[in-house]
């Protein structure tokens, strides 16, 4: 009759069992601690605790492994990384069964966030000389990312707009008799209308000036007056920071499209190698729009790792002649897409689209399908651009007879040509060459699954913290994570090569 394994808690050593023994050498946890320990942390710029008084401080290197291998567990926060110095044998051993309180381990990360882009490019430093990253063909993209708000807690100027235009009736609506009402409950009823009733901040708001200015036996005029000026104050404030929307739990974040909704949040940047599928660059910004992004990745990426790719491919997010312009005058290699031509309701090509239109350089005008000249006309300045814009208009328009199919504008079809027409030019015909269009189909599967990765395995879909620092220091801290994924498995195949051998150095 075979015989079971069970636990047995009595079982004794004759030689105790060291700590180095707990975990196989292809562990992860060794190889956190071996990226670690060939840091020089203090020249990195870590605080080092040097005091002789209180109780001994943890060092510097030992919360750096629990933060990085928390990472790697999927585990962001203080609570979870100090139940892990309990519970998950892999941080006990790089702990050395030491047990940082969350507090510590929080401080830590306050102390040091602005640091952890140093340990970031620690890890590019170490790619490189494993030869891991190519500089053949890299990928740019952002993806938005909740912040860490109440969605209660906002101001929006829509709302403000309607309740100064509607005060009258709302303060009138919400006071009955300020005395009556102070007595009966020693509060006002606050029923915001129908379009506000979701806007609790701006209840509070209302109803803490309401009950103030009751208090004080104010007339219903005062009152008004100076719940009005309350209002007017948060509305000037937006106006200030030219915001429509602004969180009262972080001013720095932004309303933008995540997914199917709208609703604060932060656009975090990356640029990924084909080769090795590594971050080589990141970046949060607040812009809802990628347009003003390109260059400034590529420079990121030109800091990081001293040079940038043969070739970096964008979405058509990005595309902007002004960026096209200042990509070409850095040496930069770039394909964005160039937008499509929209069809027309049937299904066809849009014939009068202004990619249609044909621009002679020499007589400085453009030739429309229908070969009818668009004389230069005037240089203007729009308030949405800082650059000046050209403006050809066709005369031709009463007699002709695609005038309704070309433009509905009652004084005739009008152009525009900016300062980087030529470079918009040139990258279209970039995108003709067989070449450069396989190079364009490979930016989804460089760089989309990795944020696929970040989300949805490591579990990450919004912003724990707050304020844009905090947000940038996160960010370089999930991209330090992710690389170090990569990059143990490398480790691992030359560990195996090489057992005895010191891997990083």
């Amino acid at each position: 009759m075979s015989k079971q394994i069970d636990s047995d808690y009595n079982q004794q050593y004759i030689f105790p069992i060291t700590l180095e023994q707990w975990i196989d050498e292809r562990h992860p946890a060794r190889f956190i601690r071996e990226f670690v320990e060939s840091l020089d942390l203090a020249n990195m710029g870590f605080a080092m605790s040097n005091t002789d008084e209180g109780r001994p401080a943890y060092s510097v290197a030992l919360l750096l492994k629990v933060w990085l291998y928390g990472l790697f567990m999927k585990i962001m926060s203080s609570r979870g990384l100090e139940h892990a110095c309990y519970d998950i044998l892999g941080m006990i051993w790089l702990a050395g069964t030491h047990k940082p309180d969350h507090n510590t381990i929080w401080r830590f990360y306050r102390d040091n966030k602005d640091k952890i882009k140093k340990i970031f490019n620690r890890t590019l430093r170490y790619a490189i000389k494993l030869e891991m990253i190519g500089f053949v063909l890299h990928a740019i993209d952002g993806t938005k990312i909740a912040a860490n708000v109440s969605r209660q807690r906002a101001l929006h100027k829509e709302d403000l707009d309607y309740i100064l235009n509607h005060l009258d009736e709302i303060v009138n609506e919400k006071i009955k008799v300020a005395e009556g009402a102070m007595e009966e409950e020693h509060s006002i009823e606050m029923k915001m209308p129908e379009k506000l009733k979701n806007k609790k901040y701006l209840k509070a708001i209302i109803r803490e000036k309401i009950e103030e200015e009751a208090l004080s036996n104010a007339p219903l005029e005062e009152i008004k007056q100076e719940v009005k000026k309350v209002l007017q104050e948060k509305k000037e404030g937006l106006e200030s920071k030219e915001l429509k929307h602004e969180s009262v739990t972080d001013n720095d974040a932004r309303m933008m499209k995540v997914g199917s909704y709208t609703m604060f949040a932060y656009n975090a940047q990356a640029v990924v190698d084909e080769k090795s599928k590594l971050i080589v660059a990141c970046d949060v910004v607040q812009d809802e729009s990628d347009n003003n992004q390109l260059t400034n990745m590529m420079e990121h990426t030109q800091q990081q790792v001293d040079q940038v790719a043969d070739i970096t491919v964008a979405d058509g997010g990005y595309f902007s002649g002004e960026e096209l312009q200042k990509a070409a005058d850095k040496g930069y290699e770039v394909l964005v897409p160039i937008r499509h031509v929209p069809k027309t309701s049937d299904g066809q090509e849009n014939k009068y689209h202004i990619t249609n239109f044909k621009y002679d350089k020499e007589k400085d005008m453009f030739i429309c399908p229908e070969g009818k000249e668009l004389p230069f006309k005037v240089e203007t300045t729009r308030t949405d651009r800082k650059h000046n814009t050209k403006r050809y208009q066709c005369y031709y328009y009463k007699e002709c007879p695609h005038r309704q199919q070309c433009s509905k504008d009652k004084k005739g079809r009008k152009l525009e040509i900016s300062p980087f027409s030529e470079i918009v030019d040139k990258q279209k015909q970039k995108q003709q060459v067989d070449a450069y269009k396989k190079m364009l189909s490979k930016r989804k599967e460089i760089i989309e699954h990795v944020f696929g990765i970040i989300k949805c395995i490591m579990g990450f879909n919004k912003w724990t913290v707050r304020g844009l620092k905090n947000v940038k220091a996160q960010w370089y801290y999930l991209c330090t994570a992710y690389n170090l994924k990569k990059i143990y498995r490398q480790w691992l195949k030359i560990s195996t090569l090489i057992p005895e051998k010191a891997i990083i150095s």
